[in-house]
């Protein structure tokens, strides 16, 4: 990153001593028959070295190096097209290691290429300096050119990461219900009403069959008589509440649980699992002090 950082100071100055260079060789012509000529061939033969070295550091994962050693050699051979190669190599390490100041050199660093390019298709330079082949600048300057908005764009993309990550977590999801549980269980609860009411109804007509035998019996005296009528009556009370109420349970009761399960292998979770509330009855024998019938014991 320090190399980067580096790169970034010196490119404003280095760019501006290869424009210096070049505009005077082609404005002295002496300066320009002093020189070798710089053709696209000869640039072309020039790039060779820099650029198999510079793969070889890429290749071991030192992309600013390659970068750094691609730009320093398009300053030394006036080659626009190094700084752009420069450019893009920067800009995958900015890529690779989400780092801004990678991105920005890569910007700063193509622009002395553009400055070289423009230069080059705009004006009649001399035959002294054309690193690049009159039909393929086009398409080098599209090149350059792209540059610098893919950086932009990266740039943006790493600063929303990075913010991103300053927010605080998101508390994970709740736990919600199974579709079809509050049914299961109203279901549930419901027949559990209906067995307890069934086994209120049994218990009552145990009770008026009990008090209807004793005042039918000829040998009960009146006081007998007339409490084995006021069973008979709570017994026959118990059986038509709690009959009643047991249809109305046991009814309602598989209703809900059929609608419940049918909800719930719509949502594709099949039937109701151990973990899903369950209702458990039993029956146990009643014993009262008028007579004898049935309770329910349950759980849900």
């Amino acid at each position: 990153m320090t190399r980067t950082r580096a790169a970034r100071g010196s490119a404003s100055a280095a760019a501006a001593a290869v424009a210096t260079a070049v505009a005077l060789s082609m404005a002295l012509p002496g300066a320009a028959r002093a020189q070798s000529p710089i053709t696209p061939e000869s640039a072309n033969e020039a790039r060779v070295d820099p650029e198999q070295t510079s793969q070889l550091l890429v290749d071991t994962g030192a992309l600013a190096e390659a970068a750094q050693l691609l730009w320093d050699e398009g300053v030394a051979l006036k080659d626009p097209l190094l700084f752009i190669e420069a450019a893009e190599l920067w800009l995958d390490q900015a890529e690779a290691e989400r780092s801004i100041p990678a991105a920005e050199a890569a910007v700063e660093g193509v622009a002395p290429a553009l400055d070289m390019l423009y230069f080059l298709r705009d004006s009649a330079t001399s035959k002294q300096w054309r690193p690049i082949a009159d039909e393929h600048l086009d398409t080098v300057i599209a090149r350059a050119e792209a540059i610098a908005p893919a950086a932009a764009d990266l740039i943006a993309e790493i600063e929303a990461e990075q913010a991103a990550a300053l927010l605080p977590p998101e508390p994970p999801p709740s736990k919600s219900a199974k579709p079809g549980t509050g049914l299961i269980a109203g279901g549930s609860a419901a027949l559990v009403v209906g067995i307890a009411g069934l086994g209120l109804g049994v218990s009552g007509l145990a009770i008026g069959a009990a008090a209807q035998r004793d005042v039918e019996d000829p040998l009960v005296y009146a006081d007998e008589h007339h409490a084995a009528e006021l069973r008979g009556r709570r017994g026959n009370i118990m059986a038509g509440v709690g009959l009643g109420l047991g249809g109305v349970g046991l009814a309602a009761g598989v209703a809900l649980l059929v609608l419940g399960v049918k909800k719930r292998e719509r949502a594709g979770l099949g039937p109701a699992s151990e973990e899903d509330p369950a209702v458990e009855a039993t029956l146990t024998p009643l014993w009262l002090g008028g007579g004898a019938g049935l309770g329910v014991v349950g759980r849900f």
